[in-house]
C-alpha cells in the first residue's frame, strides 16, 4: 500500500512540475501534500526523497524540498539529447503510424490552439506532451521510450517562463504550426525529413525559448 501511495504522490508532483503548476525554486509543503491527498507522512516523504534522488527536487536544509533550478547550459545539454532521441523515435514510429494516430495528433493541435487562445499554460504543456507521446508510444523501441521518460523525470520540461505572455504564446503558436508540419511529414512518410525537422527545427525553436 505504501509503495502505491508513494507512486501516486510522485506522479502528482511530476505532473505539477511538468505542466507548470510548480516552477523552479518553488517549495513543496509536505504537510499540505499530505492534507490534499489524504495520506500519511511516510509515503509523501518517500516520494519526495525519490524525486530528490532522481534530480527533480533538492532537499534544502531548514527549507525542505524545492524544485531544482537549472542553468541554461544544463537545459541546452538536455535538449540536445532530447532532440536526438525524439527525432529517432519519430523516424522509427513512421511505419506504425496510421490514421488513428495521425487524427490523435491533429486533435492535440486543435486543442493546443484553444489553450494558446486562452493563455492556459498548464493545458498547453499537457497537450504538447500528448502530441509527442503519440509517436513515441509507436516507435517500437521500449528502451528508447524508457530513456525519454527517465530523461524528462529529472528535468522540468517548462524550461522557459516569460513575464511577457503575448511573446510567450506567440512562440507557442509558431510551434503549433510546426506540429502541423510534423503530422504532414508523417502522413507523407518522409522519414529523413521528419528526423531532421524535429532535431534541427522544432527542438531548435524550444532552444530559442530559453535564450
Amino acid at each position: 500500500m505504501t509503495t502505491s501511495l508513494r507512486e501516486r504522490v510522485r506522479q502528482r508532483i511530476l505532473d505539477q512540475v511538468k505542466y507548470g503548476e510548480l516552477r523552479p525554486g518553488d517549495k513543496i509543503s509536505e504537510a499540505q501534500l499530505c492534507e490534499t491527498m489524504g495520506i500519511s507522512r511516510t509515503p509523501a516523504r518517500e516520494a519526495l526523497l525519490q524525486l530528490a534522488s532522481e534530480g527533480l527536487l533538492e532537499n534544502v536544509p531548514r527549507k525542505g524540498f524545492v524544485v531544482c533550478e537549472r542553468s541554461i547550459k544544463e537545459k541546452m545539454d538536455v535538449y540536445d539529447v532530447l532532440a536526438a532521441l525524439d527525432a529517432l523515435a519519430a523516424k522509427l514510429a513512421l511505419k506504425y503510424m496510421g490514421e488513428k494516430e495521425l487524427n490523435g495528433m491533429r486533435e492535440c493541435i486543435d486543442l493546443i490552439d484553444i489553450s494558446i487562445k486562452y493563455r492556459n499554460y498548464p493545458e498547453y504543456c499537457r497537450l504538447q506532451q500528448r502530441f509527442h507521446d503519440v509517436y513515441r508510444e509507436r516507435c517500437g523501441n521500449d528502451m528508447l521510450r524508457k530513456l525519454l521518460e527517465e530523461l524528462q523525470v529529472g528535468f522540468a520540461p517548462h524550461t522557459y517562463i516569460s513575464d511577457d505572455a503575448d511573446q510567450l504564446f506567440e512562440v507557442y503558436r509558431d510551434m503549433n504550426e510546426e506540429h502541423r508540419h510534423i503530422v504532414d511529414l508523417f502522413e507523407e512518410k518522409k522519414g529523413d525529413e521528419l528526423y531532421h525537422f524535429l532535431m534541427d527545427v522544432h527542438w531548435q525553436t524550444k532552444y530559442d525559448e530559453m535564450i
